[in-house]
């Protein structure tokens, strides 16, 4: 594997996460316009905030509208934080890299993209977006379900993995600090905000198993902080990614299936000193939110703990293109 296969590995790896986190968001999001407590204008505004596309959208519409918001957010092609742009982009990655993984891969993700590509703005308004939103789901989710049926357990499955599992974790600090800047300015919306945060995560049926009866933003960040058995929070997302990276900077088992003690075909198997700073890395940032007791989440200190995390997770991400796609030019995407 080279530089450039690991580098489409990982990419596809982010960007349909990416992908299915904006549509899970979008459509949770979506329902707010049902709170009686939010103008619909601020529901399509906040939705455009959710994901960071709110500036390039005011520019281009000046108000915030359904049709169009909904329609920007999701396909608008010269969007690249749009849904649709997100699966284009990874599209091209596996395209390019399409002989070196399983056929169906290919099959499956480029038919999705097709599909979406066709959808114009009187198709959300006929069907309604809804129905959208579960199509983007689906799609993506029988995207991951398909590699994780057929594609063995090598180093391009380490990397698509450890891509993916960083996005994850990116994504969660993004949305807490979105949130908690939106119950800062806006108490009495806290509740249905911190909510729509849990649902897009997949996570309001855990977190009441948990046995946590309010709904405040001091416990929402704990559980998608800290929680280690949901897939969805970042101390769970760091450890998979650290497994997968441990995994990465092993010797690959040639196809017999006896260890060599020879790297994978290709696969440039990184430096002992920068595989070693990686995981550091990575274990440290584990540690600390381990450190996070029930105690030391507090309201007051949430943005010095989001922005510290969210800097370490950046960090994390440079080195690990640094360790495995060039010898010094960090990744861009």
């Amino acid at each position: 594997m080279q530089n450039r296969t690991a580098n489409s590995l990982y990419w596809i790896g982010r960007l349909t996460e990416r992908a299915e986190n904006y549509a899970r968001l979008l459509d949770v999001y979506y329902h707010l316009r049902e709170d009686g407590d939010s103008g619909e204008e601020e529901v399509w505004r906040r939705m455009a905030e959710a994901i960071g596309a709110a500036a390039q959208y005011e520019k281009k519409f000046g108000s915030f509208r359904e049709l169009e918001v909904v329609y920007y957010l999701l396909l608008e092609p010269g969007e690249d934080r749009s849904v649709f742009s997100c699966i284009r982009r990874a599209r091209e990655h596996l395209r390019a890299i399409r002989n070196e993984l399983p056929a169906e891969l290919w099959h499956l993700l480029n038919g999705f993209y097709l599909s979406i590509k066709a959808v114009k703005p009187a198709d959300i308004e006929e069907e309604s977006p809804q129905r959208l939103f579960q199509r983007l789901k689906e799609g993506l989710a029988a995207f991951w379900g398909t590699a994780g049926s057929v594609m063995l357990r090598d180093q391009s499955w380490y990397m698509l993995e450890a891509g993916r599992s960083l996005e994850r974790a990116d994504h969660t600090i993004r949305q807490l600090v979105s949130v908690s800047e939106t119950v800062a300015v806006r108490r009495s919306a806290g509740f249905g905000f911190l909510m729509a945060m849990l649902k897009a995560a997949g996570g309001a049926e855990a977190y009441f198993r948990q046995g946590i009866e309010r709904v405040t933003l001091e416990e929402v960040a704990r559980f998608l902080l800290v929680q280690n058995r949901f897939p969805r929070s970042v101390k769970f997302a760091l450890h998979a990614a650290a497994c997968h990276i441990r995994s990465l900077s092993q010797p690959a088992m040639p196809a017999g299936g006896s260890s060599s003690g020879q790297a994978n075909a290709g696969f440039p198997v990184p430096s002992r000193r920068k595989v070693a700073r990686l995981l550091r890395m990575a274990e440290e940032i584990e540690r600390e939110l381990g450190l996070l007791e029930d105690g030391k989440i507090t309201e007051d200190r949430l943005k010095d703990i989001f922005g510290r995390f969210g800097r370490c997770i950046r960090r994390l991400e440079e080195s690990l293109s640094i360790a495995f796609f060039s010898s010094g030019r960090a990744y861009s995407e």
